[in-house]
């Protein structure tokens, strides 16, 4: 049925593993006697010895009857090699060529149109843009012109978990600062008299709402980034934020009490340690210009030229946008390091929004009004113009130097 063909889906390109078998030889066997038609008796011919010859990422095992890859890359033969090639060029991407999926680097030397796809085990270096393209690399993404409208991946498995850590390590602190005012609040409801009225369930479900809105806000959007490629997670990870959804948000909150909290702050703990050890590849995404775009990198994210507009950025290192004027303008960063812009937000005030951890540092030449800031469990919304602006925490708690522009 040609309307529920992928056109997308025509590439022939092989790749392979290291221990993927690439060719076998069998020995030659003698050939038997042949009488020909005066009969007279013809011996056969000793068979040719011909040896399996072969280069860099394949080698010879079983008394060279067999060679095996030792490297990701194509199979391909230099000569009379048999060879492995690292890295996979393309002059673009498109449906001629089908979507691209390598166990090796891929290198695209103009554009990815179009709701095409590049998979690779290693890195990705586009020469040309990304138009409404998907792109994941389990290393490094370098998109020298623009990414527009598409998504590009760098780290693979590992960017996405670095994305949840940077929700979940949001919510143990809270959850500790929750325990220490229901202290408080018990007291306050004791010296009034109805302490024995209103049960625990009921003011964790206040305190949620009125003085820690952050961990809703936290859950729901940790869920709604699983959700919106319908991720595939380590078990005990979505265990976990199936658990947080029900117990925090909704009615959740009702079926618990304070006893509990500490339990949950163990689990999270437990998970964040699992996480860590799952996101030790820092693979880097460096784009010269994106626009309606995400990027997402278990390490840097770099921006060499004029900058983003309406993008969602979540890096497990540092964002810096090096490039002139190295605006990011609408859209939100998450990042596991400092965030370094030269324009921050737009002159018409459109929703700008940038998060990091407690220790981590934000820094813009230039930031406008409707810029919100947070930095570990503080925040700011910036209410006018400034220029030199610097937000980061101390013992005092959120500290910015900025200047009138």
């Amino acid at each position: 049925d040609l309307a529920t063909v992928d056109h997308r889906e025509r590439s022939r390109l092989v790749s392979v593993s290291p221990g993927d078998v690439l060719a076998v030889k069998t020995p030659a066997k003698l050939g038997e006697q042949g009488i020909d038609v005066t009969g007279k008796i013809w011996e056969p011919p000793f068979p040719k010895i011909i040896n399996l010859q072969v280069g860099p990422g394949v080698e010879l095992i079983e008394d060279g009857l067999k060679a095996v890859a030792t490297a990701d890359g194509q199979p391909m033969m230099k000569g009379s090699m048999l060879v492995v090639a690292p890295v996979y060029q393309v002059k673009a991407v498109n449906l001629e060529t089908g979507n691209i999926r390598f166990k090796g680097t891929v290198m695209v030397q103009a554009n990815v149109d179009e709701n095409m796809v590049i998979e690779a085990k290693d890195n990705v270096e586009v020469a040309g843009s990304v138009n409404a393209a998907f792109v994941i690399a389990g290393n490094h993404i370098s998109v020298r012109k623009s990414v527009v409208a598409g998504k590009l991946q760098a780290g693979g498995e590992a960017a996405t978990y670095q994305t949840i850590l940077t929700y979940l390590r949001q919510i143990p602190q809270l959850l500790t600062a929750m325990e220490a005012k229901s202290n408080m609040a018990r007291e306050a409801m004791q010296k009034k008299g109805i302490q024995e009225k209103v049960s625990d369930g009921y003011l964790i479900k206040l305190m949620l709402e009125n003085m820690y809105p952050q961990i809703g806000k936290a859950i729901n959007e940790l869920v709604a980034y699983v959700d919106y490629d319908q991720k595939k997670l380590d078990d005990q990870v979505q265990e976990l934020i199936v658990f947080l959804q029900k117990a925090f948000t909704g009615l959740g909150p009702t079926q618990l009490d304070f006893s509990q909290l500490g339990k949950i702050k163990q689990v999270i703990f437990q998970v964040i340690g699992k996480l860590q050890q799952l996101t030790e590849v820092k693979a880097n995404i460096e784009v010269g210009y994106a626009q309606n775009a995400r990027l997402e990198a278990s390490g840097d994210v770099v921006i060499t030229g004029k900058g983003c507009y309406n993008a969602d950025i979540k890096a497990g290192g540092t964002v810096r946008a090096t490039g002139k004027p190295g605006v990011f303008r609408g859209g939100t960063i998450i990042a596991g390091g400092n965030v370094e812009i030269g324009e921050l937000g737009t002159p018409t005030g459109a929703a700008t929004q940038v998060t990091v951890p407690k220790a981590a540092k934000i820094t813009a030449r230039m930031v406008y009004p409707n810029v919100i800031i947070k930095i570990g469990n503080f925040s700011e919304r910036i209410q006018n113009h400034y220029s030199h602006y610097e937000a980061w925490v101390s013992e005092r708690g959120l500290e910015t130097s900025k200047k009138n522009a």
